[in-house]
């Protein structure tokens, strides 16, 4: 069974295409987000001074070998997520990241656009990384045996109890 969630984006999308060709195209990208957004109720947990503050540590201590992906609020898929030795004023910013997301379309995104963070690595990785998130400030963390997953949105209730992929009420990929 289909994603809900990709369906609705799917939709949106398609009419914002054609309503890209009336605005500069980062504009229209960053509207296109606000509007997933407020469709989806999202709830923001994570400010831009926050993912700066958090990219600081992290880039600086994060263990090479744990695997990041990340889940952008448009997109259905997740994305690999390059964090080791990225620098301010060079890999991020006040309010973006350059570079540091694979996928299509390459180079910039806005921290708004991130749904959530997974790190993927054994136990011991994952709790001293945990360490260091919590010494940065309070996140909306959530730790399993395998994985720990930081979450910048939180989903609608009736977004997430509308999910058939998560049963539970839960919000699916995020």
């Amino acid at each position: 069974m289909r994603d809900v969630r990709c369906s609705n984006r799917e939709t949106v999308l398609n009419t914002e295409r054609i309503l890209s060709k009336h605005i500069p195209q980062r504009e229209y990208d960053r509207a296109k987000t606000d509007r997933i957004i407020v469709n989806e109720m999202l709830s923001r947990s994570m400010s831009d001074t926050k993912w700066v503050r958090l990219l600081n540590t992290l880039s600086e201590t994060i263990d090479p070998s744990l695997l990041i992906s990340v889940q952008l609020v448009w997109d259905c898929e997740p994305r690999t997520m390059w964090i080791r030795d990225a620098q301010y004023n060079f890999d991020y910013y006040e309010t973006s990241m350059e570079a540091m997301i694979g996928g299509i379309p390459s180079g910039w995104y806005d921290y708004k656009e991130i749904e959530c963070v997974t790190f993927s690595g054994d136990d011991g990785l994952l709790l001293m990384l945990k360490e260091q998130i919590d010494a940065v400030g309070m996140f909306d963390l959530e730790l399993s045996s395998s994985a720990l997953r930081l979450y910048a949105y939180r989903r609608g209730a009736s977004e997430a109890t509308n999910n058939p992929m998560n049963p539970s009420g839960g919000s699916g990929v995020c």
